[in-house]
């Protein structure tokens, strides 16, 4: 992608551009056009690929505090009211502390806490319940979160997926730019019968120079791609401008 943007910069800067422009063979302009149109696709596909995952992860960390939240004030409700009718057994199925709480986890934090709502609407109908604690809006409450963990409990799985197929597109026309702007070469390399031609030819060859960005141990870190004439920076207009 940038040997692509640096290849456009090239063609498209003030003092390349009269080079080639209306110039023979005519077809660069043309060639150019659909590089620059799949140039964008590819950007849009990038950004794509980038934004997949749509936060999933951070929405499924709320929802699972939520649910923990509710859950936990369920569960204590319920225990005093247990231990209060003296419930051993009913008592054991909620008797739990904030800490073991908090280490459930996806399907078991839905079944778990499931299970506990189903007690909870069982209860709410014996003698002071409601004054300790457990009341409709407190048994409603879970379940809402119940349901809103549950619908995004897969969430970052399937994003991921989405993601990695996007990833795959991207790589796919990343190939197909790098092919596209190697072929356009061949038409590059025959307006360099002039001293500015010559100079428009080697700055599209510097730019097909696919450099590593700054990894750790290359020798090319850092290196332009490009070179350009001093009069400014390259720059990739629409190609309507050409016209």
């Amino acid at each position: 992608m940038n040997m692509a943007s640096s290849c456009l910069g090239v063609a498209f800067h003030p003092d390349y551009k009269p080079v080639w422009f209306n110039q023979e063979p005519l077809a660069l302009s043309s060639e150019l056009a659909e590089a620059q149109a799949a140039y964008t696709a590819a950007l849009s596909k990038a950004a794509q690929a980038d934004a997949a995952d749509g936060g999933a992860v951070h929405v499924k960390a709320l929802a699972q505090i939520e649910l923990w939240d509710k859950a936990y004030l369920v569960t204590r409700a319920l225990s005093f009211h247990f231990k209060r009718r003296g419930e051993v057994d009913r008592l054991s199925r909620v008797d739990l502390s904030r800490s073991s709480f908090r280490k459930l986890r996806k399907q078991r934090l839905v079944s778990r806490t499931t299970a506990i709502r189903d007690l909870a609407q069982g209860a709410l109908g014996e003698p002071d319940a409601t004054s300790r604690g457990l009341t409709v809006a407190s048994v409603d409450a879970l379940s809402a979160a119940i349901t809103a963990y549950s619908n995004v409990l897969n969430l970052p799985r399937s994003q991921s997926v989405n993601q990695g197929t996007l990833l795959k597109e991207s790589d796919q026309e990343a190939a197909a730019l790098s092919e596209r702007f190697r072929d356009l070469t061949d038409l590059v390399i025959q307006f360099g019968s002039t001293e500015l031609g010559a100079r428009f030819v080697e700055a599209w060859r510097r730019a097909r120079i696919i450099l590593d960005s700054g990894r750790p141990g290359s020798a090319n870190a850092g290196t332009p791609a490009t070179t350009v004439p001093s009069s400014g920076s390259p720059v990739v207009p629409p190609i309507a401008a050409a016209a």
